[in-house]
């Protein structure tokens, strides 16, 4: 799922984003099989749902489920589901240019967080790595497993693609950085081209 805007403020849902685990046997409920989920470019702000489920946006995932560019507001985000029946195993993940409240840690084995602003930071299991973290835990491995750099030494994150207030589309392609932590940085505009009559040549003159 990705927001449209130029900024996360942008866009905005009232409700939940979850990823639950996924019950195999009354007694097997797991996110290890949770791949392939994405989150980017807009906020959440939590509210709704009831009991358990409630108390937390949950993003209980695997391996290839990044979540980029997202402002969770209105409640904590776990990257655990504990509401469902155990053992409820988790092995992600990744966020990176992210601002969140409080974050429950849970099982998940090893978590990479980066360029982002969090509200606190649960445990740790095998290896959750933090650079350029507002909020992160000290360093602190092998107990708790905390790996922590104040800053990222050198990163370029992902193009996402906007539209602006004309309704017309365009890829931001952020430029690389340096000893970054949890801000913007430079970047290139590229349009998107939707007229069929334009040609290659003429898109390359465009200027950038």
């Amino acid at each position: 799922m990705a927001g449209l805007g130029a900024s996360p403020a942008d866009v905005t849902i009232n409700g939940h984003v979850d990823v639950y685990n996924q019950c195999f046997a009354a007694d097997n409920c797991i996110a290890l099989d949770n791949f392939w989920r994405s989150l980017s470019n807009l906020t959440i702000n939590v509210m709704g749902l009831s009991g358990c489920q409630a108390s937390a946006d949950f993003w209980a995932v695997s391996q290839a489920a990044p979540m980029r560019r997202v402002n969770i507001t209105g409640a904590n985000l776990s990257l655990q589901d504990y509401c469902s029946a155990g053992p409820q195993f988790a092995s992600g993940g990744f966020i990176a240019d992210s601002q969140t409240g409080f974050v429950i840690n849970g099982s998940q084995q090893q978590f990479y967080v980066r360029n982002s602003s969090v509200g606190g930071w649960s445990n740790g299991v095998w290896n959750q790595v933090f650079t350029g973290v507002v909020g992160a835990p000290a360093t602190s491995y092998p107990n708790p497993t905390y790996t922590t750099l104040p800053s990222t030494p050198v990163s370029r994150e992902r193009p996402f693609l906007y539209s602006d207030a004309n309704g017309n589309y365009s890829v931001f392609v952020p430029a690389h950085r340096k000893t970054r932590q949890a801000s913007a940085g430079p970047a290139a505009t590229l349009p998107v081209v939707r007229n069929q009559s334009t040609t290659s040549s003429s898109r390359n003159r465009q200027p950038m």
